[in-house]
């Protein structure tokens, strides 16, 4: 009844840690929010003396400026994300860290690294805007894995002086 399987010849391939290195997780902080001239929302970050932008929609932008403002932690109607924030408490889990995990063409990647109540780790995707916005929110770390940040364009302040604003 059994099929005799094909031998197939594996290709052993050797992992050095050069490669193992770009995915080293680096803090990463946020420098300032800009707008555009057109009032477009953006995020400032930076890891290693290397800085890169992020486009926010306007409630991520909204969420950072009311945090950074400290207007979060009295506030009087709550967002979907102390909703969020207020659910994973109830059920004894915490947002450990935020990370920029990934990027494909334009699209950017984000994880959450959440610690339940025995210390087990859950991982859950989410999009780099709510990534931000959380781990400013949670005061928890934000992190991005190196590759992405090396392979991640530099944001040149110089240039960017024409096209952006801050408003601080």
């Amino acid at each position: 009844m059994s099929k005799k399987l094909p031998n197939k010849k594996i290709n052993k391939k050797e992992i050095n840690n050069n490669s193992l290195d770009d995915y080293d997780l680096l803090p990463i902080t946020i420098d300032k929010l800009l707008l555009t001239t057109n009032d477009d929302p953006f995020v400032l970050l930076n890891s290693n003396n290397k800085k890169i932008l992020f486009d926010l929609n306007n409630m991520e932008s909204s969420m950072l400026t009311f945090i950074e403002s400290g207007c979060e932690v009295y506030t009087h109607i709550r967002t979907i994300y102390h909703l969020y924030v207020s659910t994973l408490e109830y059920l004894g889990t915490t947002i450990k860290s935020a990370i920029i995990e990934a990027k494909d063409g334009d699209i950017w990647y984000g994880r959450l690294c959440l610690t339940e109540k025995n210390n087990k780790q859950i991982y859950c995707q989410c999009t780099v805007g709510d990534a931000i916005v959380l781990s400013a929110l949670c005061k928890c770390e934000l992190l991005i894995v190196k590759k992405v940040l090396d392979e991640a364009d530099a944001f040149e302040e110089e240039i960017g002086e024409d096209i952006f604003y801050d408003e601080s």
